[in-house]
């Protein structure tokens, strides 16, 4: 457990909840508007991806802040529940970095040249699914966060 006093730590795990739930409502946007423009909107695609590409800081502080947040909240945490969202958050962090990251750069750059073809498809396709399973890792995240402020 944390040796925070209990106002600082009511703060922390404030800011702890908001910068997870900012990344995941991030992930999702990311996704529907990603979804939106390809199937409903071909014409918004360079728009959405170049949205994308400029609101990725915003999503990869939002998630640094929640592992730093979280570290310090529980800092010493060898099993349970604790390592499980731990280890969600490395797994969710470097499919952003490893996948997301370089698919978002990749797509705005295509977009933007009007190379709309078979392989930002491709790459459009292993974004979404990347994307989804980062929000299912994140959203069990938030689960466990609840089920412990609960505990």
């Amino acid at each position: 457990m944390s040796t925070l006093p209990m106002p600082q730590r009511a703060r922390l795990a404030r800011l702890h909840a908001g910068a997870a739930a900012l990344a995941l409502t991030l992930v999702l946007v990311f996704q529907g508007v990603s979804i939106w423009a390809e199937l409903a909107a071909p014409e918004a695609i360079p728009a959405a991806k170049t949205a994308i590409l400029w609101a990725l800081p915003v999503m990869i502080g939002a998630l640094i802040l929640t592992g730093i947040s979280g570290r310090k909240l529980a800092p010493a945490a060898p099993g349970g529940i604790l390592r499980a969202k731990q280890r969600r958050l490395a797994l969710a962090a470097a499919n952003g970095l490893l996948v997301l990251v370089p698919c978002a750069i990749f797509l705005a750059l295509s977009a933007a040249a009007g190379q709309i073809d078979s392989r930002f498809h491709t790459v459009q396709a292993l974004e979404i699914f990347a994307g989804l399973v980062n929000f299912a890792l994140l959203a069990a995240n938030a689960r466990a966060g609840r089920a412990l402020r609960r505990a």
